[in-house]
């Protein structure tokens, strides 16, 4: 069975036109999805009609988040999938930064306040509890450069100082920039690749995206947005919560709703406690300003639409959607158990599939679809 049949299956499920038949309305709505096992929740996502509004799927930890970025973009167009983790390696309790996660973040918020929104965003909690700046910050910060443009090379260079950007001979990470003649080399914060800028005389000539490793162009671009780094170089700016951040119109997905309130509850405690100040150069800023607690988060994702799903529910239900699923039995290597198994489906008319580890190598993660028996009618 080919992936784009299993997808029509549950495009045909009973629960997928429940679902679709809130996200139409423009009224805000809380639901519970009950028995949706393992890969399924991004089966029945995938087999959704396309939507202009964002979707934010909230999960337990990163790793289950990621898990979950990883089967959504291998079933659907993975330009419509982003990962918003937290600027941290861990947590913001643990102090250390990682480039890469605030690349990504960078790249959210981006695409947010940008006319393509992305159709999901799939984080976690510890992602949720740190603070981001605002929308006209966030503009104000950007350098957007257009070809055909007048612009000149000494205007650039004096704004990427001004982003605090570190001038080198090749640029190989985030936060660099390089000139040579007439091209400069530019490492944004919301990419991961870096971006040459060819000019002719005062004029952007050309933008390509290019490979770090070979000096390779990727693709050719009419325009660029250049980032800073948000996390650190713009500290001293006003936060808003990443739920004060997205449209108004987005859909909030929740696994174990009352986990991730606890969750960011814990974290928030936890690090004004062991980090009560942020060292800005000779400045000193509380860390309070740049977290968000349960309730904040209560009282702000209550003006959204909700599904929440999992195995506990905490918000009320206007609706209950239910899967009629069960989780895989374990077999351990027992091919007599599988093969009981087989003969079983097939007494109780249940077609059972087969579907190998797909490795995603460019996202480094592995999926695991685990979704083996349907039932033969339209009831999963």
């Amino acid at each position: 069975m080919e992936l784009k049949q299993l997808i029509q299956i549950f495009s045909e499920h009973p629960a997928r036109y429940s679902i679709e038949k809130y996200l139409e309305q423009k009224k805000n709505f809380q639901l519970h999805l009950k028995g949706a096992i393992g890969s399924s929740l991004s089966l029945v996502i995938s087999a959704l009609s396309p939507s202009k509004r964002p979707h934010v799927l909230i999960f337990n930890d990163k790793e289950e988040a990621a898990y979950f970025y990883n089967d959504l973009c291998n079933l659907i167009d993975d330009k419509s999938v982003l990962f918003f983790p937290s600027s941290y390696k861990r947590s913001v309790q643990y102090e250390k930064t990682d480039s890469s996660n605030i690349i990504l973040r960078a790249e959210c918020l981006k695409r947010l306040t940008s006319d393509q929104h992305p159709t999901f965003i799939i984080t976690f909690p510890e992602a949720i509890v740190e603070k981001v700046i605002t929308q006209g910050q966030l503009e104000e910060n950007t350098l957007s450069i257009k070809v055909g443009e007048k612009l000149s090379p000494e205007f650039v260079e004096e704004v990427l100082v001004d982003y605090e950007f570190e001038r080198a001979d090749f640029v190989v990470e985030p936060g660099q920039y390089s000139i040579r003649g007439s091209i400069i080399d530019i490492f944004s914060f919301s990419d991961e690749q870096p971006y040459r800028i060819d000019f002719f005389g005062e004029d952007v000539d050309s933008i390509r995206m290019f490979d770090v490793e070979n000096q390779l162009s990727i693709k050719k671009f009419e325009s660029v947005d250049i980032i800073p780094n948000i996390q650190e170089n713009l500290l001293k700016e006003s936060r808003i919560s990443f739920l004060s951040f997205v449209p108004n119109n987005t859909i909030f997905w929740c696994k174990n709703f009352q986990f991730s309130c606890d969750r960011i509850q814990s974290i928030y405690e936890s690090t004004i406690e062991k980090v009560p100040f942020l060292e800005l150069g000779e400045d000193r800023v509380s860390t309070k300003d740049y977290l968000i607690d349960s309730k904040e988060f209560l009282h702000q994702i209550n003006e959204f639409s909700i599904l929440e799903f999992g195995q506990k529910f905490f918000l009320a239900a206007q609706e209950v959607i239910q899967f009629n699923q069960s989780p895989q039995p374990a077999f351990n290597k027992n091919f007599d158990l599988l093969g009981q198994e087989l003969m079983n489906n097939n007494a109780k008319q249940k077609a059972t599939l087969f579907f190998p580890i797909i490795r995603n190598k460019s996202k480094g993660y592995t999926t695991y679809l685990k979704i083996k028996e349907l039932k033969l009618n339209s009831k999963m």
